[in-house]
């Protein structure tokens, strides 16, 4: 038992409690437990799936296989094989023409002789052909298993991945071929996409309409843009007919027409449709292509999925938001408060001279906010965009509570203590830089983040960043100590600041319990030679990993020790630089959390929290088929999980139950950060593991935290069906891409979960990015499946679990470790020793200057 912690494509078996007796693995909730019907197989034997990542390193060179390369031009008949070769492959029909002509320009011209062997069966292959004359035979476990001929496409999995040949192929006689390595694809497609991104953001953000959108907002409005191409005097619109596209000109020129008269003509950056698509109006004049024209087209419809309303709604609700942020009542609420009170409110439009509130109308009675023109009254006061009426009587204190609710701390305060906090926070800004208290300094204030982020550096170095509703500067406070850190002020921010005497007659024994458990976790004054080994938990290609207990604290850690040889050898310096910084801006409780980190001349060190429990994928295996409220639970805790990470930028890429923990207590915790990336836009690599992975990561489009989403709902499926939707009985890389892009999903007749259940598993398995995360984590949360769902009860962990492992207590392991005090300077000393030849010093550089 126990999970695995991958780390570029390799399993690291980083365990928990491995070789645990039966009896162990049986659920406290044994009652609960629900058996498999007859016929139903979890593939109980089934290996835990290895994440793999796209490095774009050819592993081979055409020189390599005896071909002979020749340098020719293409000619129209050599453009035209290729091209029908590649409209077979699912890899190429959905590129647009243009990244086909790409991709044909870049295909070398290959010959090789009869009976020469092109691939062979169990080895690597980089390098994709298409064959343009002669013939080949496919041959698998020596047996000829079909024939190759011109047009046909050899090798079409290399673009993918480094994965063994299935078969061999061999030449039948001499034969030329038109060829491209992995590198060569993947580069192309995602400096073309890349490429196209930038362009096309710059263009939505140069739209008035468009300017006020939120981040994510314009971000799946391009993605949802359509790329739309016209010919020389073609028609795009025509006058006083319906309109369903904003067309947005990326190239070229259109001539506009009204009454059949010339009215004006556009060119790169100009836009119309707007009206179209605002407010469901005709067209008002015929628009003509003069040139070729490439354009964004956005539809009506697709912006309603998208964005949940039509355009004029999101207009007029971002200007809402506008007015909150800018009012100095509403600017305390989040992003989901703010969403929430908009929900309840909706637009009405008044003629000029129309009386909007009566004299006697009640001041309390409503909320006005101004979103379009401007009102009056008879007092010559008025109110124009983004201006509220009656602020000054909205109810600032409870909005102010539901802001707090959503701290962990303060869940769970009675009333009074509620009450004293509301009135005695205060907000304090911070310009980038400014240093909010210094290291050794006396306690004064405990402090919780309202917006931005803050460093926190000791002895001069940055031990990690707190970012929004994180809390900081308890720990002088309840031990009546120094500060023990300096904290800046990362860009920035506001802070809401509560004093030290009202902090203390506020907290309670919960809320001690609470933060001298995150204080422990915080505790960097530990040093690796305080630390004895229990026992060796995992093993993998880079390193081991040890439970560890401290002499000074008996805290437990899992140590994750990491060979510098092999960092060298396997090139992965980038990749724990990334892991660490990821780690160091996580604090919470469902995710694993990094203390600090070591290094030494022949090692790095991961020191991280000790999680005990079952990995996910053996829990599954328990219980069986998982009911429709457990996979809730499960699925919320996952979304509570995604939702923190997706704040900081950061997208996980290898959602799967070999990566999520179930802990002592039944809840998830989030594993393994080796694949994580922050991401501002887009991002290109192809990582993950394959039945696991979104659309837009198999077709290297780039991809954003939605491709996290993708896999939540795969996971989803797995709870409920006993498998995954796509290519459950394939292990072969291109079959399980071929059928993820299909994106059919059928549900086996056994499970048949509820209506709700599946409409949000096929939310989150939509093919569009944009649309799939249904306008963000609030939409989710309100989703009919979800929305009667207690969240408050799951973060504050009051909800039923559905699996709470049976634990060794570890109370004798513990006391064994103190009387031997290994410490792991010793085990790593034996361990060079069995090695038996001298290990080779790496010289540090850079890369690790932080660790």
């Amino acid at each position: 038992m126990g999970n695995c912690f991958t780390q570029r494509g390799e399993e690291f078996n980083f365990c928990y409690d491995q070789k645990r007796p039966e009896s162990s693995l049986k659920s406290v909730n044994e009652s609960m437990r629900r058996a498999f019907p007859i016929g139903v197989d979890r593939k109980m034997n089934k290996t835990k799936a290895l994440s793999q990542e796209d490095t774009t390193d050819a592993t081979q060179s055409f020189t390599q296989v005896s071909f002979n390369l020749i340098d020719k031009i293409k000619s129209e008949n050599d453009i035209n094989i290729i091209k029908e070769a590649l409209l077979k492959n699912f890899l190429f029909s959905s590129l647009s023409s243009d990244h086909q002509d790409s991709i044909i320009k870049e295909m070398k011209y290959l010959e090789a002789p009869s009976n020469q062997y092109l691939m062979i069966q169990g080895q690597l292959n980089s390098y994709f052909l298409v064959l343009a004359s002669g013939r080949a035979e496919l041959i698998e476990n020596g047996k000829r298993i079909n024939i190759i001929q011109q047009k046909d496409f050899i090798g079409e999995i290399a673009l993918i991945n480094d994965t063994p040949r299935p078969s061999s192929v061999r030449t039948l006689q001499h034969s030329s071929f038109w060829a491209l390595d992995r590198k060569s694809f993947r580069t192309i497609i995602q400096t073309i996409n890349s490429a196209e991104y930038s362009q096309d953001k710059i263009l939505i953000e140069s739209v008035p309409i468009f300017s006020i959108l939120s981040k994510t907002q314009r971000e799946m409005l391009l993605t949802s843009a359509r790329k739309l191409k016209y010919t020389n005097g073609q028609i795009i619109a025509i006058e006083n007919e319906p309109g369903n596209l904003f067309i947005l000109i990326k190239e070229g020129i259109v001539e506009c027409k009204r009454q059949g008269q010339n009215i004006r003509t556009m060119g790169v950056g100009d836009y119309f449709g707007d009206q179209s698509l605002l407010y469901g109006s005709m067209n008002t004049t015929t628009i003509i292509a003069i040139s070729e024209v490439k354009c964004l087209g956005i539809s009506k419809n697709d912006i309603s999925d998208e964005l949940v309303d039509q355009m004029t709604q999101v207009v007029y609700k971002n200007t809402l938001r506008g007015a909150f942020e800018k009012s100095k009542i509403f600017n305390n609420l989040d992003e989901g408060q703010i969403d929430a009170m908009m929900e309840k409110i909706s637009v009405v439009s008044w003629d000029e001279d129309r009386i909007v509130i009566k004299k006697t109308t009640p001041e309390n009675k409503d909320l006005y906010v101004t979103v379009n023109g401007k009102i009056d009254d008879s007092s010559e006061n008025y109110w124009k965009v983004m201006s509220i009426l009656g602020e000054e009587d909205a109810t600032y204190a409870s909005e102010l509570l539901k802001t707090l609710k959503k701290i962990t701390l303060f869940r769970g305060l009675c009333d009074e203590k509620l009450k004293i906090l509301i009135d005695n926070l205060h907000i304090e800004q911070y310009e980038q830089g400014k240093v909010i208290f210094h290291q050794n300094s006396l306690g004064e204030a405990f402090y919780i983040i309202k917006q931005g982020k803050v460093d926190v550096i000791r002895d001069e170095l940055l031990i990690r960043s707190i970012n929004k509703f994180d809390y900081f500067g308890e720990r002088s406070l309840l031990f009546n100590e120094l500060r023990s850190a300096t904290v800046k002020a990362h860009d920035m921010v506001q802070l809401w600041v509560l004093k030290k005497a009202d902090f203390l007659h506020i907290v309670d024994e919960r809320m001690q319990v609470l933060m001298q458990k995150r204080i422990a976790l915080q505790d960097t004054s530990v040093k690796i030679d305080d630390l004895i080994i229990l026992k060796q938990l995992g093993t993998g290609m880079l390193g081991n990993v040890f439970l560890t207990c401290s002499v000074n604290t008996k805290q437990l850690y899992a140590l994750k020790v990491i060979d510098r040889n092999k960092i060298e050898n396997e090139k992965v310096q980038n990749s724990l630089m990334l892991e660490r910084k990821i780690l160091l801006q996580l604090d919470h409780s469902f995710i694993l959390k990094l203390i600090k980190t070591f290094k030494d001349e022949k090692r790095v060190y991961f020191l991280l929290e000790y999680v005990r429990g079952e990995d996910l994928f053996d829990v599954i295996r328990d219980i069986g088929l998982l009911c429709d409220e457990d996979t809730k639970f499960y699925a919320c805790c996952l979304l509570i999980i995604l939702h923190h990470l997706h704040e900081r930028d950061i997208v996980y890429r290898d959602l799967k139950p070999e990566n999520v923990m179930v802990d002592e207590e039944g809840y998830l915790k989030l594993i393994d950060f080796g694949t994580s990336k922050i991401i501002n836009g887009r991002t290109y690599t192809m990582i993950g593991t394959p039945h696991y992975m979104a659309p837009e990561i198999i077709l290297g489009k780039g991809y954003n935290v939605s491709a996290d989403y993708w896999s939540l709902g795969i996971m989803l499926y797995e709870f409920l069906c006993g498998g995954v939707p796509f290519a459950e009985d394939s292990m072969d890389t291109y079959a399980i891409f071929q059928r993820i892009l299909e994106g059919k999903i059928n549900y086996p007749l056994y499970a048949n979960p509820m209506m709700e259940t599946r409409s949000f598993i096929e939310l989150l398995l939509n093919k569009n990015p944009a649309s799939r995360c249904g306008g963000g984590w609030e939409k989710l949360k309100s989703h009919q499946w979800l929305k009667d769902y207690d969240w408050d009860g799951l973060i504050e962990k009051r909800n039923f679990a559905p699996h709470v492992p049976l634990l060794p207590n570890l109370d004798w392991e513990i006391e064994k470790a103190f009387v031997n005090q290994k410490k792991i300077n010793t085990i790593l000393t034996v361990e060079d020793s069995v090695i038996g030849s001298p290990r080779r010093i790496i010289k540090r550089v850079d890369w690790d200057s932080e660790f």
